[in-house]
């Protein structure tokens, strides 16, 4: 029962009805990288036009989740040996980017999905066997790192899960989620244990508890599994393997993606979509300052702080994505190269995660201030897009403030103030 708000207790959430579009198939198969960009380019239009009514009923739209799926983008992190295009993270950053030009939430989930199909992809074979099953399977797949509402108990052959998650972007159309739970240690006294489970929708309910203003259209629900539920040990990962980059996948794919630690990736892709959001607000912005007159009848784009504004934001945008790019290709060359990554490499990689969307975040902040009341109109784009790439900021993956200072920390020899990188 939830905690009582004003004197009342709250009703429990409604369970909304899976969207997963089983029924849809790619309409191409896609191999290279610039098949996905050229695919991800061609939906950009039917994102956009959807991104309003996504941001209403709080969830992608359908429309926009079939032109995602018939332009055969899900599975580009899927292992080459069960139908993937042998790609790298580096590339789903890439067209997560491109699709936020378009609907930022829906590039969000569609990022989500990714990783937890690159983390299925981790999973000793026969997991992963039953989960991708042919290759033209359509595994599209949420989850959660945080267990702190989840637990699952030790039983023959796997083990007994349940729990709540909150923050399931992508909840509402996935078919599998992958989500974290502690397990209690067989030995007396000993810590819980961080594990990664597997399982289907007809496992799990979505809650209808996500009611925000910013990334409204990620559809980030809470999930749950009412009365336990086995899932077998093959499709269970430890956290040590994830966290580690040792997972059992690791070692059957040729793919280095496969042996990239889970923390450095997942921070990576929190950044992913806030650069092509910042662009389409810059396009936004444009539009209006196009058409707004000053009261001593000038055009306003003749001032010098709208311009100054516009051009500012164009350079913060293309050099967040630049940076981006290099940072997640310099740890895939040390993963391909059999390095692990180091300390410091990792707390680079938490700075950058969080250094991209703040500087997007005050690149959008910055055109919205030259826009006067029109910005603050209802349904007005640009203040929506404000708001979006505030919530690509303010996740926990993101967090600017846990950046710097651990970063700096490891630079000089101290320990990380923050561990979870």
């Amino acid at each position: 029962m939830n905690a009582p708000i004003i004197g009342a207790l709250q009703a429990e959430p409604a369970v909304i009805p899976t969207r997963f579009p089983g029924h849809l198939t790619s309409r191409t198969k896609l191999s290279s990288a610039q098949d996905y960009l050229d695919a991800a380019r061609s939906i950009q239009p039917l994102l956009k036009a959807n991104a309003a009514k996504a941001r209403q009923i709080r969830r992608p739209a359908d429309e926009s989740v079939a032109a995602v799926v018939e332009a055969g983008l899900i599975g580009i992190l899927r292992p080459k040996r069960y139908g993937g295009p042998g790609l790298e993270l580096s590339d789903m950053i890439d067209v997560a980017d491109l699709l936020a030009e378009g609907c930022p939430g829906t590039a969000w989930d569609y990022g989500v999905w990714e990783l937890h199909n690159w983390i299925v992809g981790m999973l000793p074979e026969q997991g992963q066997a039953e989960v991708f099953g042919s290759d033209d399977n359509l595994v599209i797949c949420c989850g959660v790192f945080n267990p702190a509402l989840a637990h699952a108990r030790r039983v023959e052959g796997g083990y007994m899960l349940k729990g709540r998650w909150s923050y399931g972007s992508g909840s509402t159309h996935a078919n599998w989620a992958c989500s974290v739970a502690m397990v209690p240690s067989d030995v007396e006294g000993a810590a819980p244990e961080a594990r990664m489970f597997v399982f289907p929708n007809t496992d799990f309910d979505v809650l209808d508890t996500w009611h925000v203003t910013g990334l409204s259209s990620t559809g980030t629900h809470d999930f749950c599994i009412g009365d336990e539920v086995f899932v077998p040990e093959h499709r269970t990962l430890s956290g040590a393997e994830v966290y580690g980059g040792t997972a059992p996948g690791a070692l059957l794919h040729d793919e280095a993606t496969f042996r990239l630690p889970v923390l450095p990736g997942a921070h990576l892709f929190g950044a992913a979509t806030a650069a092509g959001a910042t662009r389409a607000a810059i396009t936004e912005f444009r539009n209006l300052t196009a058409k707004r007159v000053r009261v001593n009848g000038t055009k306003q784009y003749e001032a010098a702080a709208p311009l100054a504004r516009i051009a500012r934001a164009i350079i913060d945008a293309e050099a967040a994505i630049v940076l981006l790019r290099k940072t997640v290709r310099d740890v895939e060359a040390e993963v391909r190269a059999g390095r692990a990554l180091t300390l410091e490499q990792r707390a680079k990689v938490r700075m950058v995660s969080g250094y991209v969307p703040d500087l997007c975040r005050q690149a959008v902040t910055s055109l919205v201030g030259a826009s006067g009341v029109t910005a603050l109109a209802e349904g007005n784009e640009l203040i929506a897009l404000l708001l979006d790439v505030t919530g690509m900021a303010n996740h926990a993956s993101t967090d600017y403030d846990l950046g710097p200072e651990n970063y700096g920390r490891v630079l000089m020899g101290l320990d990380p103030s923050n561990p979870k990188i």
